[in-house]
């Protein structure tokens, strides 16, 4: 009898086994079903995987996508990661395909910036979805008249500028009046060029302050102390 208990023991404690790692491998692939397309944050997000995320579409250069990518890590001070590219956007793209590309923002995406590649004749400069939290830049009305005679790449920076003010944009930032801020709408090309790759001081304190209230955990403990030197704030608005 002492045996047979035992041995019911025994399959008792198997059975319990099998039916945890069932469990488990199940909350693992619900874990997994959650970071894809279109669902939303649970309640407990950590807010140190909270991020940005870029995609391209229409033949974007993947350097200049990385640059990008890492121009905005480096300035706002939240992780940004890249999107690969859908294989059939590469190609006749409309408003209303990029669009939907919404749906590719995953929870932990606090907006989603799409670089396109697409004749200005029938896409336009950028758009923004503000409720869907998606900008877009087509990257091809910034390549037309770029200066050549200065020895870095206007194009990449232009992409650089723009970026930044579509982003802020969708974080609820207003067009900033300083002329050398990345957040202040370009009047022309000549102006594009001249104004800075960054948000102005006051700018970025906004920011920092809009991010921060929105739990999203910054890879800077202390930007202030980043921004602010000896020297001058305003030194961290570069135009080049």
């Amino acid at each position: 009898m002492a045996k047979r208990k035992s041995a019911f023991s025994f399959s008792h404690m198997l059975l319990t086994l099998a039916l945890n790692f069932v469990a488990a491998c199940r909350h693992n692939t619900a874990s997994s079903e959650n970071m894809s397309v279109g669902v939303p944050a649970p309640a407990n997000a950590p807010p140190s995987a909270m991020g940005f995320a870029v995609m391209a579409v229409g033949n974007v250069e993947t350097t200049l996508v990385k640059r990008v990518a890492h121009h905005l890590e480096s300035t706002l001070w939240v992780p940004t990661r890249v999107f690969p590219p859908p294989p059939d956007l590469v190609t006749g793209l409309t408003p209303e395909r990029v669009k939907a590309l919404a749906t590719h923002r995953r929870f932990n995406d606090v907006c989603l910036v799409i670089l396109a590649n697409a004749p200005q004749t029938a896409f336009p400069a950028e758009f923004i979805l503000k409720e869907q939290s998606l900008a877009c830049l087509n990257t091809a009305s910034l390549r037309s008249g770029s200066p050549t005679d200065r020895p870095e790449d206007p194009f990449a920076r232009r992409v650089e500028k723009e970026t930044i003010r579509l982003v802020a944009t969708l974080l609820g930032m207003p067009p900033c009046p300083m002329p050398l801020c990345a957040l202040c709408t370009a009047e022309d090309e000549e102006h594009l060029d001249a104004k800075g790759r960054t948000p102005c001081p006051p700018c970025l304190g906004k920011l920092e302050d809009i991010l921060r209230a929105r739990g999203i955990k910054l890879t800077v403990d202390n930007p202030s102390s980043v921004l602010c030197k000896p020297s001058g704030c305003m030194q961290h608005v570069t135009t080049r």
